[in-house]
């Protein structure tokens, strides 16, 4: 899509409604509705800890030695 019609590759081409539609559609069937798999579940856990507890906070709660050890 991008290299179809953008400012970084300007064409003469136009996008119609339902290439967009069809795009979006790929995008959520391929992309957005598939499961997460289990380690972005736990780097997503990791760094959510990371943000809101210092390291030394997670080491005492033993938190980061989970994510280390695997």
């Amino acid at each position: 899509m991008r290299n179809w019609v953008s400012a970084a590759h300007p064409n003469q081409n136009e996008l119609t409604g339902l290439q967009v539609i069809t795009w979006l559609e790929t995008c959520i069937k391929e992309v957005i509705s598939l499961p997460l798999p289990q380690g972005t579940i736990e780097i997503k856990k990791l760094l959510t800890n990371i943000k809101n507890n210092s390291i030394s906070e997670m080491v005492k709660l033993g938190m980061l030695m989970i994510f280390i050890a695997r």
